[in-house]
């Protein structure tokens, strides 16, 4: 009897494993962070992003929250999106996210966090995917814009990260005041 016991609750959680796993591919993570998103339910969206990405996102939300109104956040809406096949390598994948009906897609990071995949949505990342983006658009346009990419990627991104958090400090302290 005991050993059915055992033997049944060890199918259990093999299944609920099993079915929890498709949640936690690239994917469905991607999907679920740009639902979250398009909703502007920040503490959501920061449960499918890195440690690292919890800043930018406080900034998008303090922004959101010092305009009188709602941005329109249906750049964000996944059913304008369309998400790539995930192109996975060790603990990081790359998912491409292009808008539908366009040729233009973003390559979007996720790494491994505590075992489950989450959406790189740091400063650093961001800027590297803009930096990639302006540099393709350089290669088209000329090779001044490529000499003018090449000085911007190398500024210490360290100095760039703590004037972002001096101002988001500053920009607490704003609110703070405008609260009271």
């Amino acid at each position: 009897m005991k050993k059915t016991i055992v033997a049944l609750l060890m199918i259990g959680f093999i299944i609920i494993n099993g079915c929890n796993s498709e949640t936690r591919k690239p994917e469905k993570v991607v999907a679920s962070f740009f639902d979250a998103l398009s909703k502007q339910d920040f503490e959501t969206a920061k449960a499918f992003s890195t440690k690292k990405s919890e800043s930018v996102l406080d900034m998008i939300n303090l922004a959101i929250n010092l305009q009188a109104q709602k941005i329109d956040s249906s750049m964000f809406d996944k059913s304008r999106l369309e998400f790539g096949t995930p192109k996975i390598n060790g603990d990081s994948a790359i998912v491409e996210i292009s808008i539908k009906n366009s040729n233009e897609f973003i390559p979007l990071k996720l790494t491994k966090e505590d075992g489950e995949w989450k959406v790189a949505f740091d400063a650093e990342t961001l800027m590297k995917i803009g930096l990639d983006k302006i540099k393709t658009a350089g290669r088209k346009n000329g090779q001044q814009l490529d000499r003018q990419l090449e000085s911007i990627q190398n500024m210490p991104l360290d100095s760039l990260k703590d004037e972002m958090q001096n101002s988001l400090q500053k920009l607490d302290s704003v609110q703070k005041t405008l609260d009271n």
